[in-house]
C-alpha cells in the first residue's frame, strides 16, 4: 500500500487553534482512505507560522525537511504528498513556485490537491498540458492575491504611521503608560512616572541599576512585574529607553538566512507622554558611556571619589585604589602595579589627596570657558535648526499642495528610485519589507523629509546636551552642586563621584607637580587644582 503524507501550511500560528488544521487533516485522512493509501501520521509535515509567500518553508520549514527525507530514502519513491491546494505549497512568483512543484515531482512523489482531486507527477507535468497550465494559473493567482494583500497592508501601515500623532499604532506601551481608548492617546500612570524620575535622580547621583533595584526592594516599592521584585536588568532597560522622554522607535521585521531581524525605523518624537526631559536622558547616557551602565556593586561602599576618572600622568592608564587598612590607602597606576606598563610603580597617599581636593572644591573652583568650542557648537546648532525648519516647511508646502488639489501623492518626481516595499506581515511582529526600484513620488519625498527632520532633531538634542555641559553658567551650576556635596558631613563619596563625572571626562593625578588636572567634558580645557600628596 503506497504511503501518503500530509503537508499543512499556515500563515499564522493561531490558525492551528481554529478550523484550518482540522479541515486539512480530515481531508487528507478521507482521501487516503478512499484511494487505498496508508496515511503516515508519524511523519505529518506542517509549517505552523511559516508564510509560503516568503518561501521560508523551503529554506527552513518542513517542506524542505520533506524533500530531504525523500532524498535520504526515508520517504519512498511513489509516495503521495497531500495538500489542500497548490497555493498551500507556495505563494511565491509562478516561476519559483512551479520549480518547487517540479522538484517534488522529480523525486518520484505524486502531489494531490484535495480541493479538486487533481494529481501532479512527472508524467502529468510532461504530457498533460492542462496540468501544467492549471498549476501555473494557480500559482499566478495565489501570488497576485498575496501581492494585493501586501499592497493593502503597506497602505494601511503607512496610513497608521502618517496618523501616528493622532492615533497610536498599537495599544502596546511601556508599563508606566496606559491607553485612554476614548481620547485615543497614552496617559501617564503618575505614581510610576514619579518612580522613573527617582530612578534617574538616583542614577545621576551615582547609584547604579543594581543599587536602585536593591533600594526599591528594601523599601518595598511595589514592582510592576509579576515577580513582585525589582531587578537590575529592568532598571537598566528603563534607563536606556527613549520612551521616557516621549520617543517611540518602530521596527520592521526582516528575514535573512532563515533568521528574523528587527530593524529600527526612524524614531517618532512626541509619541508617548514625557516623563523626564531629553537633556536628562542624554546626561544619563553620557554617564553610562563613561563608566558602563551597571555601575559598582551596591554592597561595596565607594571609598574613592576619583573612581573611574583618575588617570596616570605618564602612561594614561587608570589609577586604582589600593586599600591596606585605614592607615594606608593610596592610588597607583594600574599598568605599573600589574607590571605591563612603562611606568615605575609609585603610590600616592589617598587620604591627603582626597582631603586637599575636597577642601579646594569647598573653597570654590574657577569655571573654565572654551569660547571657541562654544561658538562652533552654537554655529552648528543654528545650521541644523535651519536645515530642520527648512525640511519642515518643505513638507508643509507639499501637504498643502496635495490638500489644495494641485498635486496628488502619486505625482512622479523621478522615473527610477530605490524604495522599500512591504512583502508580508507577521502577526505581533509587524511588516516585512524588501527594496525595489520604481518611480519616486511625492509621498516618497515626504518620507525623505521626515528622515531629514528626525536626523537633524537628534543632532540638535546632542548639541544642546554638549552646550549644557560646557556653557559657563551650566558648568558653574554643576560645580556649585559639587561644592554643596563637598560641604556635607559626613561626605557622600558616591554622590560626589557622580557629580564629578558630570563635569569631567577624567582627572590626571600629576604627582610630580602636586596638582590634579580636571579634564572637562566636550572641551580641551583643563583646570589644575593644587593638592597635597
Amino acid at each position: 500500500m503506497p504511503k501518503a503524507y500530509s503537508y499543512l501550511r499556515f500563515s499564522r500560528p493561531e490558525q492551528s487553534q481554529g478550523d484550518s488544521f482540522r479541515r486539512q487533516y480530515e481531508a487528507a485522512k478521507k482521501y487516503a482512505d478512499e484511494h487505498g493509501l496508508d496515511l503516515d501520521e508519524s511523519l505529518t509535515f506542517h509549517d505552523e507560522g511559516v508564510s509560503a509567500y516568503q518561501g521560508k518553508q523551503i529554506e527552513t520549514g518542513r517542506l524542505g525537511d520533506f524533500l530531504h527525507e525523500v532524498k535520504q530514502g526515508r520517504v519512498e519513491e511513489g509516495s503521495f504528498l497531500l495538500v489542500e491546494s497548490l497555493d498551500r505549497i507556495s505563494r511565491q512568483s509562478a516561476r519559483k513556485a512551479q520549480r518547487i512543484l517540479e522538484d517534488i515531482c522529480e523525486e518520484g512523489i505524486t502531489v494531490v490537491t484535495m480541493i479538486d482531486g487533481r494529481k501532479y507527477d512527472k508524467h502529468a507535468l510532461d504530457s498533460d498540458p492542462m496540468a501544467l497550465i492549471m498549476s501555473l494559473f494557480t500559482f499566478f493567482r495565489a501570488h497576485d492575491e498575496s501581492e494585493t494583500k501586501a499592497t493593502r497592508l503597506k497602505a494601511a501601515w503607512h496610513a497608521k504611521r502618517a496618523n501616528i500623532k493622532k492615533k497610536p499604532l498599537t495599544s502596546k506601551a511601556p508599563l508606566w503608560l496606559r491607553l485612554n481608548k476614548d481620547a485615543c492617546r497614552f496617559e501617564l500612570i503618575e505614581e510610576r512616572a514619579k518612580l522613573i524620575r527617582q530612578m534617574f535622580d538616583l542614577y545621576l547621583r551615582g547609584t547604579g541599576p543594581a543599587g536602585i533595584a536593591k533600594q526599591f526592594n528594601r523599601e518595598r516599592v511595589p514592582a510592576w512585574g509579576r515577580s513582585g521584585f525589582w531587578f537590575e536588568s529592568y532598571i537598566t532597560k528603563i534607563l536606556n529607553n527613549p520612551a521616557v522622554y516621549g520617543v517611540c522607535i518602530p521596527h520592521r521585521l526582516e528575514h535573512e538566512d532563515g533568521k528574523k531581524n528587527r530593524v529600527p525605523l526612524e524614531p517618532v518624537a512626541g509619541y508617548f507622554p514625557i516623563v523626564i526631559e531629553e537633556e536628562t536622558f542624554v546626561l544619563s547616557q553620557d554617564i553610562k558611556a563613561s563608566r558602563g551602565l551597571k555601575g559598582r556593586k551596591v554592597s561595596t561602599p565607594l571609598c574613592n571619589i576619583f573612581s573611574r576618572l583618575s588617570r596616570c600622568p605618564v602612561c594614561g592608564s587608570s589609577m586604582i585604589f589600593v586599600n591596606k587598612g585605614a592607615t594606608f590607602q593610596y592610588l597607583a597606576c594600574h599598568a605599573a602595579k600589574t607590571g605591563v606598563g612603562v611606568c615605575k610603580y609609585r603610590s600616592v597617599p589617598y587620604y591627603r589627596l582626597e582631603a586637599s581636593f575636597i577642601e579646594a572644591v569647598r573653597a570654590g573652583l574657577k569655571v573654565p570657558v572654551d569660547a571657541d568650542k562654544l561658538l562652533r557648537i552654537e554655529e552648528s546648532l543654528l545650521n541644523h535648526e535651519l536645515a530642520m525648519n527648512t525640511a519642515i516647511q518643505e513638507r508643509r508646502n507639499i501637504v498643502d499642495a496635495v490638500k489644495a488639489g494641485t498635486f496628488s501623492n502619486d505625482t512622479v518626481l523621478y522615473d527610477s528610485f530605490p524604495r522599500t516595499v512591504l512583502s508580508d506581515i507577521v502577526q505581533e511582529e509587524g511588516p516585512i519589507y524588501f527594496q525595489e526600484w520604481g518611480p519616486r513620488v511625492l509621498q516618497d519625498e515626504i518620507e525623505t523629509l521626515n528622515t531629514i527632520i528626525e536626523a537633524n532633531r537628534k543632532t540638535i538634542v546632542n548639541l544642546k546636551g554638549q552646550l549644557n555641559l560646557i556653557r559657563p553658567t551650566a558648568v558653574e551650576a554643576r560645580i556649585k552642586e559639587l561644592e554643596t556635596v563637598a560641604k556635607e558631613q559626613p561626605l557622600n563619596r558616591a554622590r560626589f563621584n557622580a557629580g564629578l563625572r558630570t563635569i569631567c571626562d577624567k582627572v590626571v593625578v600629576q604627582y610630580d607637580h602636586a596638582v590634579i588636572d580636571m579634564h572637562f567634558k566636550h572641551t580641551d580645557l583643563v583646570l589644575s587644582v593644587p593638592v597635597s600628596m
